[in-house]
C-alpha cells in the first residue's frame, strides 16, 4: 500500500500516476488521477456567535471530492448542517463557553476537509436581567436590559 498526499490543484484535470521504487524501477498509470479543485470557504456570516446561532457558509467545492459534507467544525465544535450544496451550507452552531477564534472544519463524505482558519467565535450566551414594562401594547418602549445583547 502506498499513500501519497497530492498537490493543490486550482482545475480540474487528469493526470498520471508515477511510482519508481527503491531500485529505480517504475510503474506509471496513464490518466490514473483526477486533480480536483481545491475546496475554499469565501464568507462566514455572522463569523461569531453561541448556541442556536444559524450560521451560512459560502464558498466554492465545499464537498471536495466527495457528494455531501459529512461533519462542521466551528472553533472545536460539531455544529448542526440544516442543509448543504457544493457552494453553501447552512447550520446552527452548538453550545460552547466563549472561546477565541478558532478554526472552521467542513468535512465531506469522502474525508477531504475545506478550513477557514480562524473562521468562527463563540461568544457568552446573552442574557436578559429585566424587561420594563412587562406588558402594554403596540407603541409601548419596552428597556431590555442584560448582558451579551
Amino acid at each position: 500500500q502506498l499513500v501519497v498526499n497530492p498537490p493543490r490543484s486550482l482545475s480540474t484535470f487528469a493526470g498520471d500516476i508515477e511510482i519508481v521504487n527503491d531500485f529505480g524501477v517504475s510503474t506509471t498509470v496513464s490518466n490514473g488521477w483526477t486533480y480536483l479543485p481545491t475546496g475554499q470557504i469565501f464568507s462566514i456570516q455572522p463569523a461569531k456567535g453561541q448556541i442556536g446561532t444559524v450560521v451560512t457558509i459560502n464558498g466554492f467545492a465545499l464537498f471536495g471530492s466527495g457528494t455531501a459534507i459529512s461533519q462542521v467544525i466551528l472553533a472545536g465544535r460539531p455544529a448542526t448542517i440544516v442543509s448543504q450544496s457544493n457552494t453553501t451550507l447552512v447550520l446552527v452552531s452548538p453550545s460552547s463557553a466563549a472561546t477565541p477564534p478558532g478554526d472552521v472544519d467542513v468535512v465531506s463524505n469522502s474525508g477531504t476537509h475545506v478550513i477557514r482558519t480562524l473562521g468562527w467565535e463563540f461568544v457568552e450566551p446573552a442574557v436578559v436581567s429585566s424587561v420594563v414594562p412587562t406588558l402594554g401594547q403596540m407603541g409601548t418602549v419596552v428597556t431590555v436590559r442584560g448582558s451579551g445583547l
